[in-house]
């Protein structure tokens, strides 16, 4: 009976054993099936394949993995350089690395940049490059992953992949930071921004909002790192607008944590208290346990500092609660033992106080243990994955090289055989050819002399047609040398009355600066009306002469190539203009007021802000109602969105009328035989604003007043 139970048992293993191998070979025989497919799709068809195949290799374990990564790399080395495989490869690479297989990722990813390269296909390198940085990132190589994303974000950004390079640079922002470079982390995230100022407004996506949203938080954890307080808190008010703006709440909670981490940092606490408990509350409806038991922590710490022992006690109690719903970790659990440690200081529990000390010290030590190890780990992780790398060429060069070995021998073989046929043909060829070979060479030698005659016959034209060449190019060199000597005689003739111009202007304001001194002093010295009178008129025109020289400065100031640039206050500049026309708001009674919704900062030129206006302002002046009407006003206004900053100039003098609104602009234009000015100033606004990359408009009423609209963008290039 045992004998018979034993037999039994011993055929049904092999029966299961079969079954199992019979079902591993046609799961192996269904993959090999699909790869053959994804050699002939193309990239438009692959993608259902592809999850097929997929699908597929989740039911192997990790070593077999590996086993059909070496077949699949294999067949697609000899696969063409085409998209489809290359995108292929891309996607095996992703499936390898999500399974923690970075080897066989890497792999595949190095496979598919080289058939890249070959296609000269920029962006799919890039793209490819982009893959192995997050491959290496994931293992803690930081120093390799910031290699190869510095090298995609170089194919991007030569190709004006403004997307790909802006998400890229977000990518090495995180990865300097995690290296703990936090001044390249900084200079990485500032260069995505650039790029992402040059965009249209319409053509950004939420997903991209994200990516800048996160690249100003990690700023801010870079400047808090480097003690920089007042620019971590600008880079979290910048990330905290973003995602009020995509409406992201748990990352709304999270910045404002950061940001009360700030405060706390600088001694404002009660700043510190509402923003850490928004954290704390946002972390707990999303069931962010560990960040909110961190949010308590720091609370209690904070109301231990300001003697609030009720409080303290209070968030200590609910980071204990909220820690026993984590697995132990010496980090989260590490915080919660300085701030019980702080708590029980301020209550005079100097026991437990120093129990809690003396528990972390251990915690601490046993970290610092684990670092190192941990440290170590990753030294070994990368000895590891560079040796399997070694191992699957190896391999790959044996298979290679095996199958080098048949193609030969069938070739041999092929050769072989095609020889000997040659030879067979070759001999009854060679008796048919003779004969008639012989009839031919007495016709090709009479072709020969023909075409010898023809030849010399094209010699003799090909001199003729080389001389002819000779003068032609002789003559268009000399047409480019004058060519070239004119127009630096042009640039040099402007360059020279471009300097005269502005010397000049600088040299006659002099004197009208003494004649307007003599004016003060003769009103001083002489009270005859008519010697007032005369000297009136004498500074009026002084005055009039030196505008003039003060806008053909101005138009020195635009045609330089270089232009200042600077983040500068609005309010500032604006204040600047107008300080300049004080005596004339109080000479002609003029009431000016400017308002701003909020204090605007920008990123253009001081010079070109301060000419717009200084234009404006005088014009308003210039163009006020007679003596005798209603009283002249110059309002000034501001605001800013989060493109453009846009400013009013508003004033109730003359108005224009409307067949003259679409001429004011241009050069040296006078719409009425009362304008006291020179016919530039509002034509340098509208250069000005365009260098600025802005624009200039105006509604009027005329004998009503007029509205002058600047708009230009908080931050972008200056036209040159």
């Amino acid at each position: 009976m045992k004998n018979v139970l034993k037999t039994a048992g011993i055929i049904l293993f092999i029966l299961l054993c079969l079954l199992v191998g019979t079902k591993l070979m046609g799961q192996s025989d269904h993959l090999n099936g699909l790869l053959q497919t994804i050699l002939d799709k193309d990239r438009s068809d692959l993608k259902p394949i592809l999850v097929d195949y997929c699908k597929g290799l989740e039911a192997l374990t990790n070593a077999e993995r590996e086993k059909k990564a070496l077949e699949a790399i294999t067949k697609l080395e000899k696969a063409p350089d085409s998209e489809g495989i290359i995108f292929a490869l891309q996607q095996l690479g992703e499936f390898y690395e999500n399974h923690k297989l970075p080897t066989a990722s890497i792999r595949f990813f190095q496979l598919a940049y080289k058939k890249a390269e070959k296609s000269n296909s920029r962006l799919q390198m890039g793209i490819t490059l982009k893959h192995i940085a997050m491959v290496y990132r994931n293992q803690d190589m930081l120093t390799e992953s910031l290699t190869y994303i510095y090298q995609a974000l170089k194919i991007f950004e030569d190709r004006k992949v403004y997307t790909k390079a802006i998400i890229t640079l977000y990518e090495a922002s995180l990865i300097n930071y995690k290296a703990a470079n936090f001044e390249d982390a900084v200079n990485d995230f500032y260069s995505a921004l650039e790029l992402y100022q040059k965009l249209p407004p319409d053509s950004i996506s939420k997903d991209l909002k994200f990516f800048i949203m996160g690249g100003w938080n990690t700023t801010g954890l870079s400047y808090k790192a480097l003690n920089k307080t007042h620019e971590a808190l600008e880079a979290y008010t910048h990330a905290s607008q973003l995602a009020h703006n995509i409406n992201n709440k748990f990352w709304q909670g999270l910045i404002d944590g950061n940001k009360g981490e700030v405060f706390r940092q600088m001694g404002q606490l009660d700043e510190a208290i509402q923003l850490i408990n928004e954290d704390m509350k946002v972390s707990l409806e999303f069931d962010e346990f560990q960040s909110a038991a961190l949010s308590s922590c720091t609370l209690c710490v904070i109301y231990s500092k300001k003697n609030d022992l009720g409080k303290a006690k209070s968030y200590l109690d609910t980071a204990r609660i909220l820690f026993n719903k984590l697995p132990p970790s010496s980090g989260t659990q590490g915080r919660f033992l300085v701030a019980a440690s702080e708590y029980y200081s301020v209550a005079g529990d100097y026991k437990n106080a120093y129990q809690a000390l003396l528990k972390n010290k251990t915690m601490t030590d046993s970290s610092i243990s684990e670092e190192r190890l941990l440290s170590l780990s990753r030294v070994k992780a990368k000895y590891e994955l560079e040796k399997k790398q070694n191992e699957i060429q190896l391999l790959s060069q044996m298979n290679d090289l095996q199958s080098q070995q048949i193609k030969s021998q069938k070739i041999l073989l092929f050769a072989s055989l095609l020889i000997i046929v040659l030879i067979i043909g070759f001999l009854l060829y060679a008796g048919v050819s003779y004969r008639s070979l012989k009839k031919n060479n007495t016709t090709i030698a009479a072709q020969r002399e023909e075409i010898e005659l023809k030849n010399k016959e094209l010699e003799a034209q090909s001199q003729i047609l080389k001389k002819q060449n000779e003068w032609v190019q002789a003559n268009n060199l000399n047409l480019e040398v004058k060519v070239k000597e004119r127009t630096e005689q042009l640039q040099n003739t402007n360059e020279e009355l471009d300097t005269f111009l502005y010397f000049a202007s600088h040299d006659i304001r002099r004197p009208i600066a003494t004649l307007l001194g003599l004016e003060q002093v003769s009103r001083l010295s002489d009270e005859n009306p008519k010697t007032k009178y005369l000297f009136d008129n004498v500074a009026g025109t002084a005055r009039a002469m030196d505008g003039m020289l003060s806008k053909l400065q101005m138009a020195h100031e635009l045609n330089q190539p270089l232009i200042d640039r600077s983040w500068i206050s609005l309010h500032g500049v604006i204040n600047e203009a107008a300080k300049r026309f004080d005596s004339d708001f109080y000479r002609l009674k003029i009431d000016y007021t400017q308002t701003q919704s909020t204090l605007i900062s920008c990123y253009a030129s001081h010079n070109l802000l301060l000419i717009i206006f200084f234009n404006l302002i005088e014009n308003a002046i210039h163009f006020r109602k007679a003596h005798g009407e209603e009283k002249s006003f110059i309002r000034i206004s501001s605001h800013q969105d989060d493109q453009l900053v846009t400013v009013t100039v508003e004033d109730n003098g003359m108005g224009i009328e409307s067949l003259y609104l679409e001429k004011i602009f241009e050069f040296h234009f006078r719409g009425t035989q009362k304008s006291k000015g020179n016919g530039l100033g509002l034509y340098l606004v509208k250069k000005a604003a365009f260098l600025l990359g802005g624009t200039i408009s105006v509604t009027s009423e005329f004998g009503v007043g007029s509205i002058f609209t600047f708009r230009f963008p908080v931050s972008k290039q200056i036209k040159i």
